[in-house]
Parts: structure tokens; sequence; C-alpha cells
């Protein structure tokens, strides 16, 4: 039996054998597909058009979930159109809460917070603030 494991999917190859000379051989090959499911995310906070004090930072809290990884391991990353990507560390609790401050430059940033699973599946949310 040959087996391989790779991105989801998961082959096989079953062989039988009798005896030969009497045509007792088979062999057949199965495919099992597992596809994968798209994490989700929820926007906690800030609200979309708040305003922050420029030293202070904006907190941003959002809801990951995974039908196959553990929230602990998503990937998120922050996207700003103004600044581009946000360099920014993440806490992540049991429940898969996500919460981080970002810090930007005076004016109004639409965020956008994107999560990515093992398999390389994305969701987004977005915000606006100032």
């Amino acid at each position: 039996m040959k087996t391989f494991w790779s991105m989801g999917t998961l082959g096989l190859m079953l062989s039988a054998c009798g005896d030969a000379d009497k045509g007792q051989v088979g062999e057949d090959d199965v495919v099992v597909e597992d596809e994968n499911e798209s994490p989700t995310i929820d926007l906690v906070g800030p609200n979309d058009g708040e305003a922050f004090f420029l030293n202070l930072g904006v907190p941003i809290s959002v809801e990951i979930t995974d039908a196959e990884d553990d929230a602990s391991t998503l990937s998120l990353a922050i996207q700003s159109d103004v600044e581009g990507a946000v360099e920014t560390e993440w806490g992540i609790d049991g429940d898969g809460l996500a919460s981080s401050t970002v810090f930007l430059e005076v004016g109004i940033h639409n965020l956008t917070v994107v999560v990515t699973d093992s398999n390389g599946a994305t969701a987004e949310t977005s915000v606006s603030v100032e």
C-alpha cells in the first residue's frame, strides 16, 4: 500500500493479490479530498469613523476562527491605505479574540485586517479611523 498526503488531499493505492496465474490480482486508486475552509474574522472594535488621539494609538480587536486550525496558530496582518503594511503584535486569547494597538500618522486611514490559516486561505475585515 502506498500513501501520500498533500494540501488537503489523501491518495491511496490499494492492491490485493491472490493467485496471479488465475487473474486474482486487483488494484484501485482512491482519492479523498478535504477542502480547506477559509477562516472567519469579525471586527469587534473600533467603530467605523472613530477618532483617536495621536499618541495613544488605535486599539483593534477582532474575533477569528477556523474550522481546521486553532485561533492561536492563525496569522494576522494590518494594511493601511495611507501607510501600507502596519507592524504590530497581536494577543490572541483562547476564544479567538485578537487584540492589538497600532500607531498611525495623523489622518483618515482605511485599515484592512487579514487573517490567514495554515493552508493559505484568508478572510478580511475593514474599518476607517481617524
